[in-house]
């Protein structure tokens, strides 16, 4: 996050002392290293969320870009397919005899 090298913490640390004072220097170390929990927790915390929120949102348009089969096709193959008026013919069922044009 930032890039905080050794002479910069050094430069810090002097100037903290300097203004805090040496009593007062741990307490105030402590407080500040608590904050920084709290924020680098909250952090984790949002970043999880917007993740988890954005997993969501593609598996919705995922679910709704993939066709399921309908569940009367696995149970009964033989069923004939949603909207076709024509009811399947059963295999045990004897074919119809047809007319022909002799007679």
């Amino acid at each position: 996050m930032f890039d905080v090298g050794f002479l910069e913490l050094a430069l810090i640390s002097m100037v903290a002392l300097i203004v805090v004072g040496p009593e007062r220097l741990p307490a105030l170390a402590r407080t500040t290293g608590l904050w920084i929990g709290k924020i680098r927790r909250l952090a984790l915390n949002f970043r999880m969320e917007l993740e988890r929120e954005v997993e969501m949102s593609e598996l919705k348009t995922l679910r709704e870009n993939v066709e399921l089969p309908d569940l009367r096709d696995i149970v009964d193959p033989q069923a004939t397919p949603r909207g076709n008026p024509v009811a399947a013919e059963s295999p045990n069922k004897p074919a119809e005899p047809t007319a022909d044009a002799d007679g």
